[in-house]
């Protein structure tokens, strides 16, 4: 009897970006979570232009927390996407962007 797991086992399957914004909506926020070097703006845009959406981007950092917040409520109004990027770099604002989930009305 073999003990070993298989690749089945072991080996994640392809995320599949289209899968996942198909479930989205203007009050369902998508939070992906990247390994070091991953960049998945150009499948984003590519799935925006394919949905008639406009994204913007902001790489948060220092001073950059007041501009993401205005960013994802005019997204918001406007059904819009908003991909915060580098959200390592500012964890003082991830409390801010808790309270923002929080306020939208499913």
């Amino acid at each position: 009897m073999n003990n070993q797991l298989g690749p089945k086992y072991i080996i994640p399957p392809p995320f599949d970006m289209e899968a996942s914004f198909s479930d989205a909506s203007n009050k369902s926020p998508i939070i992906i979570v990247l390994s070091p070097g991953a960049d998945p703006m150009a499948e984003l845009q590519k799935i925006a232009n394919l949905k008639d959406k406009r994204i913007s981007s902001i790489s948060l950092g220092q001073g950059q927390g007041e501009i993401a917040k205005a960013k994802i409520r005019e997204a918001q109004e406007a059904q819009q996407w908003v991909v915060l990027q580098n959200c390592h770099l500012c964890p003082s604002f991830l409390p801010t962007l808790d309270a923002l989930i929080e306020e939208i009305e499913y």
